[in-house]
């Protein structure tokens, strides 16, 4: 290489290789500001100086010079261009298992650590399978977000509050039976409270979608042991005989999604106040005058020093329970105001370890 002159070398050095002056003082051991003296204004060094700058220069060059003379190898062909997914033996099985869930109308959990591959196969699963409902869930979706989210996959528009929501997914899905519901990142759903998941509870006790949840550790740990209280464990696994009789046909003139209200605040109440293998009896009668709906169960029962309380707001009789299940104690305490509203009356009767007994009584016709 013939050497010219160092300063324009060095200012070429930057400005086509990418060498700054202080990767050049670093490799010649001259002090950056004194070669951006040599450039800049001019600056003569010593003979030792300047034969280290041009070592420097010549051994890029030299690079340079050998990179574009070696011929360029030619560009392979047959290389994929899409990521591919190779079937393990565990994912094959994951997938058989979300089959299974699908054909028997099961609702499951499928758990797995982070970066475990639980959200491929969901995904997968999801493609692979027509109609799965795929929602990915998020830290801060509420109740409404959830049922929008399973609402706008099925086309049904839903604009009241959560409860009656519920109902509009319910009568949708009932009479589907090619649609399995599957939410991603479950373990937000453990956020604020339990309601979330009640809402998909219901969803498949009334109409038999399955569900599958997919989600960290952190979400079989709510359902098993708990955290924070919320022991989601009795609402999955706690078998409880429901009985209905309608002794009399009854026809009033009511508000019906608040006396809907009333009659799913007394019944989920037995339900979850319950016992292992107990039963919970729903009976409505009526006479010339009134119509009467009893709502029984074999459940825990009410201590009696307590039962005047039990329709105060938040007044709770087993906190840890309400906890687990995710009561507020305001139940009751709308169920009467709803009942006075239609001119009722509502009584309880209970004794404790043996259950409770609601009645209700509503004028047949309900003035304003």
């Amino acid at each position: 290489m013939v050497r010219g002159n160092l300063a324009e070398e060095l200012l070429k050095l930057r400005e086509e290789e990418g060498i700054s002056f202080q990767e050049a003082g670093a490799r010649s051991g001259i002090a950056r500001s004194t070669i951006s003296q040599v450039v800049n204004q001019g600056l003569r060094l010593k003979p030792n100086q300047e034969e280290s700058l041009w070592r420097v220069i010549e051994e890029v060059r030299g690079v340079k010079e050998r990179l574009d003379t070696e011929p360029v190898p030619p560009v392979p062909t047959g290389y994929k261009t899409e990521i591919e997914l190779y079937e393990t033996a565990e994912f094959r099985e994951a997938m058989g298992w979300c089959s299974y869930v699908y054909s028997k109308r099961k609702m499951g959990v499928l758990v797995g650590h982070p970066g475990s591959g639980k959200t491929t196969i969901l995904r997968h699963f999801a493609e692979a399978q027509p109609g799965v409902l795929y929602v990915e869930a998020w830290h801060t979706m509420r109740i409404g977000d959830l049922l929008r989210s399973i609402g706008e996959a099925i086309g049904v528009s839903l604009k009241g509050t959560n409860y009656q929501n519920t109902q509009a997914l319910i009568a949708g899905l009932r009479d589907r039976g090619d649609l399995l519901i599957a939410i991603d990142e479950a373990e937000y759903l453990c956020r604020n409270n339990v309601d979330k998941f009640e809402v998909l509870r219901k969803i498949w006790d009334n109409t038999g979608t399955p569900i599958i949840l997919c989600g960290t550790p952190a979400v079989e740990r709510l359902l098993t042991v708990g955290r924070h209280g919320e022991n989601l464990a009795q609402l999955y696994r706690r078998k409880v005989e429901l009985i209905y009789e309608s002794i009399r046909q009854v026809t009033a003139d009511v508000d019906e999604t608040k006396l809907s209200l009333v009659i799913t605040n007394l019944v989920e109440n037995a339900m979850k106040y319950n016992t292992e293998e107990g039963w919970v009896r729903v009976t409505v009668d009526a006479d010339h005058k009134f119509f009467y709906l009893k709502v029984a169960d074999s459940g825990i029962g009410i201590p009696e020093d307590m039962q005047d309380r039990i329709f105060d707001r938040f007044f709770r009789v087993d906190k840890a329970r309400s906890r687990e299940t995710g009561g507020s104690g305001l139940g009751l305490a709308i169920t009467r105001n709803v009942v006075l509203m239609h001119k009722g009356a509502i009584k309880l009767t209970s004794k404790e370890g043996e259950g409770s007994t609601f009645t209700v009584r509503i004028p047949l016709k309900y003035i304003v």
